[in-house]
């Protein structure tokens, strides 16, 4: 996966990947600066992928592999279906990012997205602008929450603007890994109650 470049340095174009590969050990290979090529000699070059098709409901969504989310769906509209939960477990912030909602919690509990007809989860960042005054109160019986139309989208363009406290990475190896975990993350862009 590309994650910045090209930049040119000692005569070769560099772009900077995070592998998707294992060694003979099955280890992940380090993310890390590649030369392009020389000479007209190519050593890189981008990877021909069959996408799926669209997503069109949470269990399609949830069972996407992360390799997809941006080669094949960056910065679609992706619709469908789902019952808005809020549990009672307080919500819990992830590590922090900047801009603050990426990480932060949407509300005081846990509100995630349920599939209709199922208990499959889906842990989603929400836009700010997206109300969430809709969902049923905490640990509001099942057969109450609300049956909404969500839209959301992998690589928000707020995600390039990510970023989170230094742990002793290279200031661009973090910055980009901190983008690419931004840009990853579902983000629900809009949200409408679907009436019964």
């Amino acid at each position: 996966m590309v994650l910045d470049g090209p930049v040119e340095a000692s005569g070769y174009d560099w772009f900077l990947v995070d592998p998707r590969g294992y060694d003979e050990n099955g280890r992940g290979f380090p993310t890390g600066w590649v030369a392009a090529g020389k000479d007209g000699e190519q050593w890189i070059k981008p990877l021909k992928m069959d996408c799926p098709a669209m997503p069109t409901n949470l269990d399609a969504l949830r069972k996407l592999a992360s390799d997809y989310r941006l080669a094949c769906f960056r910065g679609a509209e992706i619709t469908f279906n789902a019952r808005l939960e809020q549990s009672g477990y307080a919500c819990s912030s992830r590590e922090p990012i900047e801009p603050a909602w990426f990480s932060d919690c949407a509300t005081e509990y846990a509100t995630d997205l349920v599939a209709p007809n199922a208990i499959h989860r889906l842990g989603v960042v929400w836009d700010p602008d997206v109300d969430l005054s809709i969902a049923a109160r905490p640990t509001a019986p099942e057969d109450t929450w609300p049956t909404v139309k969500v839209t959301g989208q992998f690589d928000h363009p707020a995600a390039k603007t990510c970023q989170k406290p230094n742990p002793g990475l290279p200031d661009d190896l973090h910055r980009a890994q901190t983008v690419l975990t931004c840009r990853n993350m579902f983000v629900v862009t809009s949200m409408r109650l679907i009436e019964h």
